[in-house]
């Protein structure tokens, strides 16, 4: 919008605020408003304040500095509304205090969700640690008693082929059991992940 267009909406804001039309009027102040024309923030609290609505009118005051405190008109419009150098200093550290308590709980937030979504992940650790432990059993198993193919004890064959199957079912063992802890971990982390949907929504 061009500044000229601004004027015009300005201008028949402040009009229909003669008229007494305070909500039309709001409502073409806060469209000039969020078009750039920071003023308009200070002439909607002029029609609360008008209303009687004090606690409201300065919040729109507080705004209209908070956005741009460094603009000499907004500066000088509060001051004839009675905000004096202090209470603008002050509404500049109160933002500050605000950014800063947003970031610590920002980072609050996010160490709360790691640790949530911590247990999904170390089922799926304990899962792939189990699946090891079971090859390097089975690899135990088999490696001595293929050592005794080479010695002289007479039912060496039998010791190899037992030491086979036993480390084959330990395999499978592990394998089934590997793939029954991932199955229950990726349903504990899909249930994480509706937890903190939900939580983030109700924020």
């Amino acid at each position: 919008m061009s500044g000229n267009d601004l004027e015009a909406l300005m201008l028949e804001a402040d009009q229909l605020a003669e008229k007494q039309e305070f909500d039309r009027a709001e409502e073409l102040y806060l469209e000039a408003a969020n078009k750039g024309e920071i003023i308009a923030f200070i002439k909607v609290g002029d029609l609360h304040t008008k209303r009687g609505y004090l606690r409201v009118a300065k919040k729109y005051y507080e705004r209209a500095y908070q956005v741009n405190p460094y603009d000499p008109k907004i500066i000088n419009e509060l001051k004839k509304r009675g905000f004096t150098d202090f209470d603008l200093d002050s509404l500049i550290k109160t933002k500050k205090m605000s950014r800063s308590k947003n970031n610590k709980y920002n980072q609050l937030n996010n160490k709360k969700l790691m640790r949530k979504n911590c247990f999904s992940s170390d089922i799926e650790a304990c899962a792939h640690t189990l699946w090891l432990v079971t090859r390097l059993l089975a690899v135990i198993m088999i490696i001595p008693s293929f050592i005794l193919l080479f010695t002289s004890i007479e039912q060496k064959v039998e010791i190899f082929i037992y030491a086979i199957l036993g480390a084959v079912t330990t395999v499978i063992g592990g394998w089934v059991a590997k793939t029954l802890i991932i199955g229950f971990g990726v349903i504990v982390r899909n249930n994480e992940n509706q937890i903190n949907e939900r939580e983030q929504n109700e924020k």
